[in-house]
């Protein structure tokens, strides 16, 4: 049983899409079989998306910072990693942009924030943003439900030690991330 929780840290905050300049909320999803991942949620454009034809594509690809056509001239490249993409095109004539990041599939925390923060293969300061080598979950977790039951104390103790290893808090409200403590300083709560 998956278990999701809202991700309200400052270690996520201030990510946007490089096209549409939305603010990117980000949803932390643990199943106890392993590290927590994380995507956008509710989900953000991505070129990855298929839309009605290749001019569609091209049309949302173009956008910078929600601003339409600021890329028109420029090769197709992801904004996130500048790598090259590649249409796909469907028998019905849907299209998509593919090859690039894609925030929606599931990351690990390392992958996501340095991928989500990277303009063009670079992350603030200059450095090559990390090559994504994590591959996108199959099928995504079940929605909740209000008939769904209530987690076990098993499952929750999982999640719980699985979040902590990863310096995450969580309550029935938020999600934080502990700071450690600065050269000569207090160690804090962000988020």
């Amino acid at each position: 049983m998956a278990m999701t929780a809202r991700v309200d840290s400052l270690s996520f905050a201030g990510l946007k899409n490089p096209y549409t300049g939305e603010k990117i909320t980000v949803e932390m999803v643990v199943t106890g079989t392993g590290a927590p991942m994380f995507h956008a949620d509710p989900p953000t454009y991505t070129p990855d998306d298929f839309v009605q034809s290749r001019e569609a594509a091209i049309h949302k690809w173009s956008r910078k910072d929600g601003v339409a056509g600021a890329r028109t001239g420029q090769p197709f490249v992801c904004a996130y990693t500048g790598r090259p993409l590649r249409f796909e095109e469907r028998p019905d004539g849907t299209c998509a942009m593919k090859g690039g990041f894609n925030p929606n599939m599931l990351w690990t925390r390392e992958k996501f924030l340095a991928q989500c923060r990277a303009r063009g293969g670079k992350v603030p300061g200059g450095e090559p943003a990390p090559m994504p080598r994590v591959e996108p979950a199959k099928e995504k977790p079940p929605a909740r439900t209000r008939e769904a039951a209530e987690p076990t104390d098993e499952a929750t103790k999982l999640v719980e030690s699985a979040a902590k290893a990863v310096g995450l808090e969580h309550s029935d409200t938020f999600v934080s991330m502990s700071v450690p403590a600065k050269k000569g300083g207090k160690a804090g709560k962000r988020g």
